[in-house]
């Protein structure tokens, strides 16, 4: 299905015929939000690429990098071997302590992959889900499985019969598109933070 498809499938069960209220380059930044959504969720769309770590020991990640699948380097001896990735906290009390972990270390930081103990001019292997090419020509079609096609088009439904004011038909194609589908990514995609201590100070409660 293409994109010129996927908007009659959407202006199809709408009253405004005349695209006069929901206008055209509405419907296709719904589809095209829909299309990054549905990729993220279900990382369908993978890539992997190789190359070598930085003087620093980093990877830098690629311009349409979503999540990382897995990341490997070759060892002292030429061995691949997969990283571990961890949050902040956890990095930075090995990076700083100088300790050797029985693991590979790696987080994502300021748009690179950071490794610890640092793996210098080294080869790997990085596999990921990658961001999709938004869609503009009629001719345009979703890199996605078929039947994942008529989800964008569920979104785009949605959002259109919101902005007719239609609430209960908006929530019933909504409902439609989220039927199944894996809960989105909430975190992690791009950095990986360390836990927040979010408690009050000692004392904060008490009267003054």
């Amino acid at each position: 299905m293409n994109l010129a498809s996927m908007k009659r499938r959407v202006y199809a069960v709408l009253r405004d015929s005349e695209k006069a209220f929901v206008l055209d380059e509405n419907v296709e930044d719904w589809l095209n939000e829909s299309y990054l959504d549905v990729a993220a969720r279900t990382r369908c769309l993978r890539k992997e690429v190789t190359g070598s770590t930085t003087a620093a020991g980093s990877v830098t990640l690629p311009a349409d990098y979503l999540q990382t699948e897995w990341l490997s380097v070759d060892d002292s001896n030429g061995n691949e071997t997969k990283v571990e990735f961890v949050d902040n906290q956890v990095f930075d009390s090995w990076r700083l302590g100088g300790g050797t972990p029985t693991n590979q270390l790696a987080r994502i930081y300021n748009g690179a992959i950071e490794t610890y103990p640092v793996a210098v001019s080294v080869s790997y292997t990085l596999r990921y889900v990658y961001e999709p090419t938004p869609m503009s020509a009629g001719s345009d079609e979703p890199d996605l499985p078929s039947e994942l096609h008529i989800r964008l088009v569920n979104y785009a439904r949605a959002h259109a019969k919101y902005q007719e004011g239609e609430l209960e038909e908006g929530d019933r194609y909504m409902a439609l598109y989220e039927a199944g589908m894996p809960g989105p990514p909430l975190a992690g995609l791009r950095e990986k933070p360390g836990p927040f201590d979010l408690r009050p100070p000692s004392g904060f409660w008490e009267e003054s």
